[in-house]
């Protein structure tokens, strides 16, 4: 499961390995869906075609990229993947562990989901042995001939 640290409840948790990891930045301002819930259009569709609904996408695109120009003036080195905008005002960057807490405080930050990470599963080379199988036949009754 995600770590998600919204401001003023969590503290980003203490690593003793600093490495990069993708977090979700979340920003504040409304995303479109929120932003049609409050207008007279039936469907976000309808929405994003109106001339308000590709304000608010133009404003939701400004607010990503001044956040993007604010982590390269604070000295944090990222790596860009997407920008959300339909359900959530976010941002998807790899970043330095160490930076979290520093991405977390910034005022136009509203939450920051760590994303969760997994070893791949390892090879595991079989010597042979009928043993090293998954499925082992205990009963070795193929050698009784029954089956022929």
């Amino acid at each position: 499961m995600p770590t998600v640290m919204k401001k003023g409840l969590l503290k980003a948790p203490a690593s003793t390995k600093i490495e990069d990891k993708w977090v979700i930045v979340g920003l504040n301002g409304k995303s479109m869906l929120e932003a049609m819930k409050e207008s007279d259009y039936g469907t976000l569709e309808e929405f994003s075609e109106s001339t308000v609904g590709k304000l608010t996408a133009q404003n939701i695109s400004n607010k990503q990229k001044k956040f993007l120009d604010r982590l390269t003036l604070n000295g944090i080195k990222y790596e860009y993947k997407y920008s959300y905008s339909t359900i959530d005002n976010a941002v998807a960057v790899k970043v330095s562990s160490d930076k979290i807490s520093q991405i977390q405080e910034m005022s136009s930050v509203d939450t920051v989901v760590v994303s969760s990470t997994y070893l791949y599963p390892e090879t595991v080379n079989s010597t042979g042995y009928s043993n090293d199988n998954a499925v082992q036949n205990d009963t070795f009754v193929y050698e009784t001939g029954i089956y022929d």
